[in-house]
């Protein structure tokens, strides 16, 4: 059935639309449990792997200089600063549920504020469960949100799969203008169904894709994704004009992040 209200008030589970993941990796106990050292089985974890689109400029480190952490607010702060680390020139931090969470089907959101600056790049962000077996593009990626200093007044919500990616120009997605939009924390997400993905941006519908029947080299979204939130510095799209060294320290900001699956 589809959902009575995608973007409204998060359903309650006596509705039997979504059951509310509890352990919803809001911050406030999958990483608490993670960044402070607590039970084992928490669904967050650092992913030290840096990604090949940053160039090697930039160091997801764990525990460096607290680059993720917990105010007692209990909001999630992720640090980017210019400081040399193992050849790179900045250090960040990348959290990732591989191996602890993944999904089919269902809702995420993010309530965040961005750092801005040119060179900055903060996302939420899903890859395949399958990416060891399938690599990527095939796994499939959807950018739940994406932003870059570089264009300070739009966010980017985009999908990914092995026939449509940035690589061979063929990408689908879109973005939206805001002024000033990383002077306050905005609410982005997605509702994921069997026939399409659709994403909305403070509770209003932005972009959708939808599945064409083509098989998984257009739609490999029937198997589970895992989640990513990180900030990056560089890369060829954020860094394309040089990374503005004055902005560092960088903090992103977040508030929640939050899935509900379907029944």
């Amino acid at each position: 059935a589809e959902l009575i209200d995608r973007f409204g008030p998060l359903p309650e589970p006596t509705q039997n639309l979504l059951i509310v993941i509890e352990t919803k990796l809001n911050c406030r106990k999958a990483c608490v449990a993670k960044l402070d050292a607590g039970p084992r089985g928490a669904l967050v974890s650092f992913h030290n792997d840096n990604f090949p689109d940053l160039g090697g400029l930039l160091a997801y480190v764990e525990r460096l200089k607290d680059s993720a952490k917990l105010r007692p607010d209990s909001q999630l702060v992720i640090t980017a600063r210019k400081e040399a680390w193992q050849g790179a020139a900045y250090t960040s931090a990348s959290l990732t549920t591989l191996g602890k969470f993944a999904f089919t089907y269902g809702k995420v959101e993010i309530r965040a504020k961005v750092p801005t600056g040119r060179g900055i790049w903060p996302a939420l962000w899903t890859l395949g469960s399958e990416m060891p077996k399938v690599n990527w593009p095939k796994c499939g990626e959807i950018d739940i949100m994406e932003y870059i200093g570089l264009t300070p007044d739009q966010v980017y919500f985009n999908v990914h799969t092995g026939a449509f990616n940035h690589v061979t120009k063929t990408g689908k997605g879109t973005n939206i203008v805001l002024k000033d939009l990383w002077r306050e924390f905005h609410t982005s997400g997605l509702v994921w169904s069997p026939r399409k993905i659709e994403w909305f941006f403070d509770g209003r519908p932005v972009f959708a894709f939808e599945n064409d029947g083509q098989g998984p080299d257009h739609w490999p979204f029937d198997l589970p994704q895992y989640l990513l939130v990180n900030l990056a510095a560089g890369g060829s799209w954020a860094g394309a004009e040089g990374i503005d060294d004055s902005l560092f320290p960088a903090e992103f900001r977040v508030d929640y992040v939050r899935s509900w699956e379907r029944p």
